[in-house]
């Protein structure tokens, strides 16, 4: 117990005795430690937020996309206002390529699709006929 008493004392006497140069240095460098790390932490807010909000828009892009190609009949009904509004502008030629791209693919994977079809069901055939042909 005398030894913590005696460190307390220590130190105490310590920061009594710093002289004010040392203090205000102290002061100095406390105050730019306290300054600069709020303005880290608020543009590490700042930036997770912005991060965030990035994902979140390529997430509701992605999933609109999707129901977009997969039941374009049950789009809300916002989509469907945006997507047959007219206009002669820039946002309009820029959404009218984009659907036209998406229309594109879908008729490429479709495509895509109906051939996988197709060969699979040439491929069964012949592998039947392969097999009456040994049988026979």
């Amino acid at each position: 117990m005398d030894k913590i008493a005696k460190i307390f004392e220590n130190s105490w006497e310590n920061i009594v005795n710093i002289d004010p140069k040392k203090g205000l240095r102290l002061v100095i460098i406390a105050g730019a430690y306290i300054l600069l790390r709020g303005l880290v932490t608020r543009d590490q807010n700042r930036r997770q937020l912005a991060r965030q909000v990035r994902q979140q828009e390529e997430k509701v892009k992605e999933e609109r996309q999707k129901t977009l190609l997969e039941r374009p009949d049950e789009l809300d009904v916002s989509a469907q206002s945006s997507s047959t509004e007219f206009g002669w502008g820039k946002k309009t030629r820029h959404r009218v390529k984009k659907q036209q791209q998406l229309f594109e693919s879908a008729v490429e994977d479709l495509k895509r699709q109906q051939e996988l079809k197709l060969s699979g069901a040439i491929r069964d055939d012949s592998d039947e006929e392969i097999e009456e042909l040994l049988e026979d």
